[in-house]
């Protein structure tokens, strides 16, 4: 399914508007550099505004506020495609190098990330170690001998009533 939000995805360089500030792309971008620092890890860390998920933000005339890493990949490597994402594989949300972003699915963003559903999604095995295995109908996944002991347990104390 595509992203809504990617339909709408246009080459962010090509749509600027020069503006009473900033009279061509060169200048904002040479203004956008500035605000860039190189790191010891390799990161280039923005130092300007960030939004309250903590990505680095800017204001581009024509296009409106833009997150700084989509902005630096489009000028390293031209536009991004409808389909993908970027994926910061340091895991710094301000770095801005471009060698340290990669192309991706929503879907494998999502599964590289940190949230409770992508470390779940990485499990294979339930908390006692045995291997997960998947229903029949394939919507959804859990530990089939576990399930087996929390039916005998519970079997056991509803008949253990009638006794």
């Amino acid at each position: 399914m595509l992203n809504p939000r990617a339909a709408a995805r246009r080459n962010l360089v090509a749509s600027f508007v020069p503006s009473r500030r900033t009279r061509d792309v060169e200048v904002f971008l040479s203004r956008f550099w500035r605000r860039i620092v190189s790191r010891p890890s390799g990161c280039w860390e923005w130092l300007g505004t960030r939004n309250s998920t903590g990505y680095g933000m800017v204001r581009l005339a024509g296009v409106g506020k833009v997150l700084v890493h989509r902005l630096a990949w489009e000028v390293a490597h031209g536009p991004i495609p409808a389909v993908y994402e970027l994926d910061h594989l340091c895991r710094n949300r301000v770095c801005v190098n471009p060698a340290h972003l990669e192309l991706v699915t929503a879907a494998e963003n999502n599964r590289r990330g940190e949230s409770p559903s992508a470390r779940n999604g990485r499990m294979t095995q339930c908390a006692r170690g045995h291997a997960f295995t998947v229903a029949k109908d394939g919507s959804r996944r859990g530990c089939a001998i576990c399930a087996n002991d929390r039916r005998r347990r519970r079997r056991e104390t509803l008949h253990a009533d009638r006794r």
